[in-house]
């Protein structure tokens, strides 16, 4: 399946890849971004927040929709619709 969004990594695209995951209750969280797209991010995160937790991570918010072996995989609510928008996302 084709990705909606093109990925990123953030070490190769110049982003930076420490970031810290703000859950809905205000926790702050630091974390380490793996990779990401307009659509949403996969973080490597300790403890892991359940699924279907509200987050965000600088200006991006979402909701984490996967627990992996590193991490979760969050998708992003709050989509920007301009083509640069991953030149800030986070801060």
């Amino acid at each position: 399946a084709r990705r909606a969004f093109a990925r990123y990594i953030p070490g190769e695209a110049g982003l930076e890849e420490s970031s810290v995951l703000t859950v809905a209750d205000g926790t702050t969280l630091p974390c380490r971004i793996i990779d990401m797209s307009l659509g949403g991010a996969q973080v490597a995160i300790d403890p892991r927040p359940p699924i279907g937790t509200t987050v965000s991570i600088g200006r991006m918010a979402g909701r984490i929709v996967r627990h992996t072996d590193e991490g979760v995989g969050i998708q992003f609510t709050n989509i920007p619709e301009h083509s640069n928008a991953l030149s800030r996302p986070f801060g």
